[in-house]
């Protein structure tokens, strides 16, 4: 029969014949036998001794089975629809109780199906259900040297939760409406005392560990406190008084408790115990203004009021208003609020949950403290926020009963002293593993393999060295993959690692495969069991695992899927001889711990060790001390002195004071000041000129580039007050020059941003009738300073002030104005002058915050990427 060509389409239609023939024969084909375990469910945990197991064998018929297995067990014969059951026995000391199920058909042929039951003895060990907290889980310890070590950090919170300032005029009036000269029977006089200015040179702590407290001084140096007095007797004397008090150095002491916060246990209550205590010394006290500072009147006021009666005043008032406003009540003393403040950044939780991922609620279950520290205990709940793609959702995590440890004042292995210890005990590391494998942890594709020449291709050519059936069946070049996922948490136990490890790692029913790439099912499939060592350095800012090779006896493979019907004794002993040596690379991929800085400060690492079985770091506490950094920093005050005349017919005055905070990437400069001027005579002008200046000098610490982000700005107010009288109606002049600003590198390059005030000046004129002004005045500038390496830089700021009280001698003959320039500090003139006073010295004149007024100069580093 002659051969004839079939057209291009008759050849498709074949094809499609064909292709349509063999996908009917495979539909038509039966479906392959298999055993299934119906319970216990994989990954339950059980307390119990044993666990009763049920399954069925399905699309086989009854005379085609040889046997049905239960971990080696038979359990023939069948029940109804080829179902079994049967009790295994569990051991809490294996964790890991692998079931598996075997079917094997009179072929030869062999079906398995593995359920995996962590096991616990219900005292010692047992399970912590998934988002349930788990007992004293985390543990804090901050001995006397860690208090120490913090000490620095808070005092550098003086702007911020240690302002004495803001705690004192919080309490106004410190002193109210008490009686402060005594009569046989009665009181003569009654005085109200308010806070209005506070300003000191620095501020020191000390903290002292002791059973039920912590023991705090608190030591203010160059202490100086601008006071209104109010007083009063009984009939019809009333007057106020302005009083300035200056201290070398006041001491507040007191004890303060620590405990878990009602209703938000996650962070830190600070209790007072009693009354804080007051030590001031080189007291000094000036009455400025008012009836005390007038001639005759104010010198009887002084005797009454004498300066040990102000310093007994101001004592008993600070302690009064410093003590716990309800007791074991809710509210706070200041000093109280303070600390709490200052210790909001001892948190477990947030730092460490936002950095690795997951959800941890971590509440103070108990804080105590005794005489090397105070020690910290948190429940823990750590959970996944999300469940990855082919994680498994795990119902619970694995718990070990521990005792707290009871952390002295060294190390418990190597006896080195510590400030900081941080326990993770066993269940909570669990609980973490748990969380990281449903966030998809130890999920893997390997492409490559070492078999010791290096990483090769994985490849049926490369497997089928190991496994023939692949390089029979398949082309050498043909590209594999082996899928790693695990079915469970690994799991930490109490016991130490095989090896003398820290700590000993189960990690059980880790599903391996090996597949063509895209594959439905696996060309093979296996379930490992593992136990290994598991040690845990604490360096790079993060607790890190370090996973040990097992030893062959200590690897167990279940062969679940075997399609190319390979020779299960000669796969599992390629199994076990290349498993164990990619164990330690999975410590790779256990996420390392990241643990936060404590209150700005950074760990450095002494030992870790785990006593009782709790996972403990033990560190110093150190300044974060970033490679681009300022250091250094220092504020010279180029200002002239401050002066004052009081007298009859001349009054004037130039006060300021000036503050620099520095930090690792910051600097901040602010100077307060006033200037006033008031002619009373109709004769002889009074006018003052000051050229207020200061410096700020920094080193910048880099290895690269980098930019300081360089800003001021100016709050104030121009205030005169018109004392026309009649037709007698004088003037007066208050006005600030160009403020400058000049930046300057040494040997580079520099910058100038200064600005003008608005407004530059208010005059009044003689004769004009203007009535009181109290003009705000304001300005800013902006600057970048470019360098790269270490550099030392000078940043200087300068302005003219001037202040003029305009008397006329004839037609109108006419005292001056008051004249003021108000920048964050009160006058101190006694003469009736009150034009330069906070809030406010008229009524006409605005109330202003003495906090906001001022010239505030900014510095920010930044590197340079």
């Amino acid at each position: 029969m002659p051969f004839h060509r079939r057209s291009r389409p008759a050849r498709r239609l074949l094809l499609a014949a064909i292709a349509s023939s063999l996908a009917l024969a495979a539909s038509c084909l039966p479906p392959k036998p298999k055993i299934v375990i119906d319970a216990p469910v994989s990954g339950v945990f059980s307390d119990a001794p044993s666990i009763a197991v049920t399954g069925r064998v399905v699309n086989i018929a009854a005379g085609s089975i040889a046997d049905v297995l239960v971990n080696g067990v038979s359990v023939l014969p069948l029940g109804p629809g080829l179902t079994f059951s049967t009790t295994v026995a569990l051991d809490a000391g294996l964790v890991v109780n692998p079931i598996v199920a075997e079917l094997v058909t009179t072929g030869g042929k062999r079906k398995r199906d593995r359920a995996t039951v962590i096991a616990g003895d219900g005292v010692a060990t047992s399970s912590v259900a998934d988002g349930a907290l788990a007992p004293q889980a985390l543990g804090l310890r901050i001995g006397d040297a860690g208090l120490d070590q913090v000490e620095p950090l808070v005092e550098s919170l003086a702007a911020g939760a240690f302002d004495i300032g803001a705690l004192l005029q919080a309490r106004n009036p410190i002193l109210d409406d008490e009686c402060v000269v005594n009569g046989p029977n009665f009181c003569f006089y009654f005085a109200t005392v308010d806070v209005e200015d506070v300003d000191f040179a620095s501020l020191s702590l000390d903290a002292d560990a002791q059973p039920g407290g912590v023991a705090t001084a608190v030591t203010i140096n160059d202490f100086f406190v601008a006071l209104n007095l109010h007083v009063r007797d009984q009939v019809a004397v009333s007057f106020d008084c302005g009083l300035e008090i200056y201290a070398d150095t006041t001491s507040v002491t007191g004890s303060f408790d620590l405990a878990p916060k009602a209703g938000a246990p996650s962070q830190v209550d600070v209790r007072q115990n009693g009354d804080v205590g007051v030590a001031i010394g080189g007291f000094q006290a000036e009455f400025i203004s008012g009836l005390c500072a007038a001639p005759v009147i104010g010198d009887i006021v002084q005797l009454l009021i004498g300066g040990d009666m102000l310093e007994d005043l101001v004592r008993d008032g600070f302690e009064t208003n410093l003590r716990d406003p309800d007791g074991a009540g809710p509210a706070d003393s200041p000093i109280a609020a303070g600390i709490e403040t200052a210790l909001a950044g001892i948190s477990i939780a947030g730092p460490i949950g936002e950095t690795i991922g997951v959800d941890l609620a971590a509440p103070f279950a108990s804080i105590g403290e005794d005489a090397d520290g105070i020690g910290f205990t948190a429940d823990a709940s750590i959970t996944s926020p999300a469940l990855a793609p082919g994680a498994p959702d795990l119902p619970a995590s694995y718990a070990v009963a521990e005792p707290a440890p009871a952390y002295g004042a060294t190390t418990p292995v190597q006896g080195l002293p510590y400030g900081l210890a941080l326990g993770i005990s066993t269940t909570a590391l669990n609980q973490l593993l748990k969380a990281q494998i449903e966030g998809g942890l130890l999920q893997a594709d390997l492409t490559e393999l070492d078999i010791g020449f290096g990483p090769l291709p994985v490849t049926a050519g490369l497997l089928g060295i190991f496994i023939p059936e692949l390089r029979g069946g398949y082309a050498p070049s043909l590209p594999l993959v082996i899928r790693l996922r695990p079915t469970i948490a690994p799991i930490v136990t109490s016991a130490g690692g095989p090896n003398g490890e820290l700590a000993e790692l189960r990690i059980g029913a880790l599903a391996v495969e090996i597949r063509e790439p895209g594959a439905a099912s696996p060309l093979l499939g296996v379930e490992v069991d593992a136990r290994v060592g598991l040690d845990l350095s604490f360096g790079g800012g993060g607790l890190a695992f370090a996973v040990s090779a097992p030893a062959p006896e200590d690897v167990a493979v279940t062969i679940l899927v075997n399609p190319i019907q390979t020779n299960e004794a000669n796969l599992q002993s390629f199994l076990l001889q290349t498993l164990p040596t990619a164990f330690p690379a999975l410590a790779g991929a256990l996420a390392s711990v990241p643990i936060p800085d404590f209150l700005g400060l950074a760990l450095e690492p002494v030992e870790v060790s785990r006593p009782n079985g709790v996972t403990t770091i033990f560190a110093n506490l150190a300044p974060v001390v970033p490679p681009t950094r300022i250091a250094n920093a220092t504020l010279t005050d180029l200002s002239p002195p401050n002066s004052k005349i009081d007298g009859a017919g001349d009054v004037q005055e130039w006060g300021h004071t000036t503050r620099l905070s520095f930090t690792n990437t910051t600097a901040n400069a602010h100077m307060k000041g006033v200037l006033g001027a008031d002619a009373a005579f109709t004769t002889g002008d009074e006018e003052i000129t000051r050229v207020a200046r200061y410096r700020i000098e920094l080193d910048v610490v880099a290895d690269g580039a980098w930019e300081l982000d360089l800003g001021h700005s100016i709050l104030g107010a121009f205030s005169l007050k018109d004392e026309k009288v009649a037709l007698e109606d004088a003037g007066g002049t208050a006005s600030i020059g160009a403020v400058t600003a000049t930046a300057q590198i040494a040997g580079g390059g520099g910058a100038s941003f200064g600005f003008t005030t608005s407004p530059a000046s208010v005059v009044h004129a003689l004769g004009g009738g203007e009535g009181h002004t109290d003009q705000p005045f304001s300005g800013a500038n902006a600057a970048i300073l470019a360098g790269s390496g270490d550099a030392h830089v000078t940043i200087e700021f300068a302005m003219t002030l001037y202040a003029k009280s305009n008397s006329n001698a004839f037609f109108p003959a006419a005292a001056g104005d008051e004249v003021a320039i108000r920048m964050g500090k009160n006058d101190t003139i006694a003469d009736n002058f009150t034009a330069g006073e906070y809030p406010s010295g008229h009524p006409a004149f605005a109330a202003r915050d003495i906090d906001a007024d001022g010239h505030f100069a900014t510095v920010v580093l930044r590197a340079v990427p």
